[in-house]
């Protein structure tokens, strides 16, 4: 579409996916995942799926992952607050929806990551750090929160897992009563998910 504007790419073994929004030529904005397969001399369009559409939604992180068939997005409704988050499970070879998950506690979605069982960890924030550990129902299983002293203004801005596969974040925290933010960089142990099965145990 010439209307479509791209938001994330992700290429592995021959498999294409791109995270679309459309935001021209629609009532809302509609956000899109198209899996495009490289055969060599040609690229073949597999599917596009419609992954959510309504006012002010955008999706704004994707993570892949073959191993298990799995496409993660993650958005957020950009109203005035409270902000709803948003984290969809697609499955990798059809764009189906296998779960997904929407609330209006704790801010915004900055990064997706994979954690050691291969269950999505999304973080984020608004008021404060925000970490959510999904099972592979789709339901979050542990959340760690980080409130600074001055009990507003946290929020992450990105997040990796070291050698030891402990969590890492970075963003900015209020550290002080004159609000002034300070760069804040927190590990943690990532719990084990013992609620449901991991991503990893699902045919």
């Amino acid at each position: 579409s010439p209307f479509a504007d791209p938001q994330m790419i992700h290429v592995e073994n021959g498999e294409v996916f791109v995270l679309t929004k459309q935001l021209s030529g629609v009532p809302d904005p509609v956000n899109v995942l198209t899996r495009i397969l490289d055969a060599g001399v040609i690229y073949i369009n597999s599917y596009d799926t419609i992954t959510a559409e309504g006012p002010n939604l955008y999706f704004t992180q994707m993570l892949v992952d073959l191993s298990n068939n799995a496409v993660y997005l993650a958005g957020n409704n950009s109203n005035l607050p409270p902000t709803k988050r948003y984290v969809n499970k697609h499955n990798s070879m059809d764009g189906s929806i296998v779960w997904r998950d929407s609330s209006f506690a704790g801010g915004m979605i900055q990064d997706l990551l994979l954690s050691p069982q291969k269950n999505v960890i999304a973080v984020g924030g608004g008021n404060n750090f925000n970490v959510w550990f999904y099972n592979a129902q789709g339901t979050i299983n542990n959340t760690f929160v980080y409130d600074g002293p001055c009990g507003s203004n946290d929020g992450i801005a990105a997040a990796r897992l070291d050698a030891f596969n402990r969590l890492i974040v970075t963003g900015s925290s209020c550290e002080n009563n004159n609000t002034i933010n300070y760069g804040t960089t927190l590990k943690y142990n990532i719990p084990v998910i013992t609620t449901g099965i991991s991503e990893a145990a699902v045919s």
